[in-house]
């Protein structure tokens, strides 16, 4: 291009002194003839000048306007030169572009093949454009032979859920996921999780779809498993719950029953809640002659264990109690020997301590006395003094019924009080006071409990009974710090006795 450019100016130039040439000629040919003695007239000499002023008028014009047109020439080549410059420097800029965007693909086609994972291209049809490597470790063949025994279509065979699914894709532009299965020709299932992928232009429009398959067979497999393994131990549940149940049914039958209760008791209550189906908690009451004998007693743990031990204790209270003779602590004594010797208790170390925290009352009607005797529970005395009530604790031992790391204390105390009318006894195990509760999550302690008792003495025993019950249910009505509702750690036992 630049030497183009360079010889149309050499021409340029060439054509330019040659006109001046051509001028001096004129000049020099006028001068001659003026020196030329031939010369008529004046006249002719002008109409010579006149000529020769038109022919020079008419040679410049025309160079100037072939010097234009050359310029014009010259300013398009120019032109035209620059935009095949830079449509050459953008060809060359795309060739780069697609020779990095190939690099690109071809990377990516080796990772999506190397990839677990079964990936499918398909168009807006849903026909398979291309499949990785993983779809033959998927599915157990390759696309080829896939395509020849099946549908080559990611949209066929698909369930109505999964059609709403895909549908969900198309109109909103997102991946979406689902489940499905494949069946081989040797009737294996092949579950499977998809992430259906739209692949959007520029313009935001679908142009193919990526389909990412999962495999989901082996886990699938082992929920089937966890699914049996789960029925089995529902139903082994089942079975132990029907059992435990039974098992209530006997342990509420050893319990007295509420009319002989009321008999010998006419003022009473026995708020008896137990935190599993059975309870180691229990209560036990018998008359002979003139003499009612009430127990309340917390065996050691809860639920199936408590329940064997509260048994074994109902039973041994059977045997002992046999006489309106016997005094409260000789029955404690007694039971205390008889556990140790049924457990085989030695007292060695790591030996398991079981036993029951027991309070035996003893009412005479007729002598207007009061017995009481007590294993780790204390008991509470209220009698009206003038206008106002007082509460007085019955100091229980404190060794359990079984055997104790300190035995240097080896029988129980009795307590004995001459009755007035309207006195009140309380006995009780442990769980209401140590229950969780409340706005800060603490337990209700036994200082609470003594002044709601002291609140309600002027109450019935039965109303007694119901705002003590909804006194704990309110308690444990409020959340923890996990917005859940306190459960019952223990077994609530609680009986009320008004002489009257």
């Amino acid at each position: 291009m630049k030497k183009i450019f360079i010889l149309l100016i050499i021409n340029l130039f060439i054509l330019t002194i040659n006109g001046f040439a051509q001028d001096y000629n004129f000049d020099s040919l006028i001068n001659n003839k003026q020196s030329l003695d031939d010369m008529k007239t004046h006249e002719e000499i002008f109409s010579l000048q006149t000529e020769v002023t038109n022919q020079k008028i008419q040679r410049n014009i025309f160079i100037i306007s072939f010097i234009f047109m050359i310029l014009v020439v010259i300013m398009i080549l120019y032109i035209y030169n620059t935009k095949i410059k830079e449509v050459l420097k953008l060809v060359k800029i795309q060739e780069r572009e697609l020779e990095f965007r190939k690099f690109e693909v071809l990377k990516l086609g080796q990772i999506l093949n190397h990839t677990e994972n079964s990936i499918l291209i398909s168009d807006l049809r849903g026909n398979i454009l291309w499949a990785n490597n993983g779809f033959s470790s998927l599915f157990g063949k390759t696309y080829e032979e896939f395509k020849e025994q099946n549908s080559a279509n990611i949209f066929d065979e698909v369930n109505e859920k999964n059609q709403k699914v895909i549908e969900e894709c198309k109109q909103k532009k997102e991946p979406v996921f689902y489940s499905s299965e494949y069946t081989d020709e040797f009737d294996n299932k092949v579950w499977f999780q998809r992430s259906l992928v739209p692949i959007l232009d520029e313009s935001r429009n679908i142009i193919n779809f990526a389909a990412i398959d999962a495999d989901l067979t082996a886990i699938k497999l082992a929920m089937e498993q966890v699914n049996i393994q789960k029925k089995q131990v529902e139903d082994q549940k089942q079975k132990i719950t029907d059992s435990i149940n039974y098992a209530s049914y006997i342990q509420r039958a050893v319990l007295p029953p509420e009319e002989f209760i009321n008999a010998i008791l006419p003022q009473h209550f026995i708020l008896y809640k137990p935190r599993d189906i059975v309870s180691g908690d229990f209560y036990w009451a018998k008359k002979i002659e003139n003499s009612v004998f009430i127990v309340a007693a917390d065996c050691t743990g809860h639920g199936v264990p408590g329940a064997f031990m509260s048994m074994l204790g109902i039973s041994f209270l059977n045997e002992i109690v046999r006489t309106d003779t016997i005094k409260a602590s000789e029955i404690l004594n007694k039971l205390k020997h008889k556990i140790i010797d049924s457990l085989h208790q030695t007292g060695k170390d790591g030996e398991q301590k079981d036993g029951m925290d027991i309070s035996v009352c003893i009412v005479d009607s007729v002598q207007q006395k009061f017995q009481y005797s007590g294993a780790n529970n204390d008991a509470y005395f209220i009698r009206k003094n003038g206008e106002n009530y007082e509460l007085k604790t019955l100091k229980a031992n404190k060794m359990p019924i079984g055997i104790y790391y300190n035995d240097s204390q080896e029988v129980f105390e009795n307590h004995e009080i001459d009755l007035l009318q309207d006195d009140t006894f309380y006995i009780l195990s442990d769980g209401y006071a140590d229950q969780f509760g409340g706005s800060a999550g603490r337990k209700f302690l036994i200082r609470n409990l003594k002044n709601l008792l002291l609140a309600i003495q002027m109450e019935s025993m039965q109303e007694q009974k119901n705002i003590l019950t909804h006194r704990i249910q309110q308690w444990m009505s409020h959340k923890d710090n996990h917005g859940k509702k306190y459960e019952q750690i223990d077994d609530i036992l609680i009986i009320g006795m008004r002489i009257s």
